[in-house]
């Protein structure tokens, strides 16, 4: 009885939180304090974790303001193709390592942009995908494309591929539903008087905090429409330490072809992988700024380093 019980209220808290991220209607937030949300998807999810957008809107919302944001987004990432340096961990050990415990996941645009490919090739490659990320026991948000726009010349006019995009979202819902993910529509959501893109395709700053603000009111959050630039500087100075760390310069000499230079290693005893060791330290320094950012939300003064 008891076993059938827990059974029941999991099952319960599965469908309150595909309801809740699923649309605007009032309800308690889908997130917990104490969850690890990873970012993943292309170039605008690489820009909405930078600006550290959507991660105020998160952070300032009652009793979350524990909650971790890590990107593991990149640019040119597609479900078809994600290209990584030689010995890149796989998403499952990124995951893993950061502790996720929910995936905020958006493709769709690029892969709009593909003739060759079918919608049906799309969501079956998209399903896989998403079943490496979810794995056994994270929750997951998926966000659709956003819409093409029209820029200026001389740049090329891809506003006929919305077709295809439109083409995408039922078909996108239907797939949250049989993973018991969020969806959330940024398609329709995101304003039309003004130009979100620089590009027509990649949002730019306004773009970003209109795209947060829609997610937040679809995920039953409450949207807060007042920036708070403080905020919004640490968690830049707290993303950029993550980048650094997730996606340093010098990987080859980490875990690539030219581990064996002696570049890496320490001068005294060449055994001792020494620049390794110094990439550890970015750890405690995100953990710092991250609690620079609790206590800011506290609302006492914090003191710049």
């Amino acid at each position: 009885m008891n076993a059938m019980l827990l059974l029941t209220a999991g099952l319960v808290g599965a469908i309150v939180f595909h309801v809740a991220a699923a649309g605007p209607a009032a309800g308690a937030s889908p997130f917990r304090p104490d969850d690890v949300i990873a970012l993943i998807g292309g170039e605008d999810m690489v820009a909405l974790a930078e600006s550290g957008r959507l991660e105020a809107q998160l952070v300032r919302q009652p009793g979350l303001a524990g909650v971790k944001v890590r990107t593991l987004a990149y640019e040119g990432d597609t479900v078809f193709e994600q290209h990584r340096q030689l010995n890149f961990p796989t998403w499952e050990e990124q995951l893993q390592k950061i502790g996720a415990t929910v995936v905020i996941v958006q493709f769709g645009q690029m892969e709009a942009l593909r003739e060759d490919v079918s919608v049906d090739e799309f969501i079956a490659t998209y399903e896989k995908l998403l079943s490496r990320l979810v794995g056994t026991n994270r929750q997951c948000v998926i966000l659709s494309p956003t819409p093409f726009e029209k820029p200026a010349p001389p740049l090329p006019d891809r506003t006929a591929f919305n077709a295809r995009i439109e083409g995408q979202l039922p078909r996108l819902h239907a797939l949250a539903d049989r993973l018991d993910a969020g969806f959330v529509d940024l398609y329709r959501a995101l304003p039309v008087e003004e130009p979100l893109t620089r590009d027509g395709i990649h949002l730019h700053e306004d773009g970003l905090r209109a795209a947060a603000l829609a997610i937040s009111k679809q995920l039953s959050l409450r949207p807060l429409r007042e920036d708070d630039p403080v905020l919004l500087g640490l968690l830049a100075e707290k993303n950029r330490l993550w980048f650094n760390y997730h996606r340093p310069q010098n990987w080859a000499f980490l875990h690539g072809d030219r581990t064996e230079q002696l570049f890496s290693r320490d001068h005294q005893n060449p055994q001792i992988r020494r620049l390794l060791l110094e990439m550890e330290e970015y750890l405690p320094l995100i953990q710092a700024k991250e609690r620079e950012i609790i206590t800011h939300l506290r609302g006492v003064q914090v003191e710049k380093n």
